[in-house]
């Protein structure tokens, strides 16, 4: 996500589902300031999530 986000000129929104709770996974993804999303997860949440994304991107 780190190469991603270095590569793409804009700000795109991501979300993250993992199930790696390890402590040094969790602050690695904070620094790449996305939505992290731990398994297992609501689709309802997640659609919620996209829901937001979809609204927040320019026309």
């Amino acid at each position: 996500m780190k190469t991603i986000k270095s590569e793409v000129p804009k700000d795109i929104p991501a979300i993250l589902i993992t199930g790696d709770t390890a402590p040094d996974r969790i602050s690695l993804v904070k620094e790449l300031d996305v939505k992290v999303m731990y398994k297992p997860i609501d689709p309802e949440e997640l659609y919620a999530h996209l829901h937001s994304f979809q609204e927040s991107r320019p026309v």
